[in-house]
């Protein structure tokens, strides 16, 4: 990782200060995505991860499967 100032950014191409922050953002995408990723993968395959269900005519119901905690009962 390298770090520019605001005026080394700019210097040469009026937009690069928008292409660092397009890349920055990109990266930062995957990381949220690789954070997701893991936190699915202990969430309950049933509620999502919520703990509860939400019923159609109102209300909402505990999950039986993880007992509201939302995690998996495989832990």
């Amino acid at each position: 990782m390298y770090s520019l100032t605001w005026a080394e950014m700019g210097q040469n191409d009026p937009f690069q200060i928008l292409k660092e922050v397009l890349v920055l953002s990109e990266n930062l995408k995957g990381v949220m995505q690789m954070s997701q990723t893991k936190e699915n993968q202990r969430s309950c395959p049933y509620c999502e991860g919520k703990g509860y269900f939400q019923l159609l005519l109102g209300g909402s119901e505990t999950c039986g499967s993880c007992s509201g905690t939302g995690k998996s009962s495989s832990q």
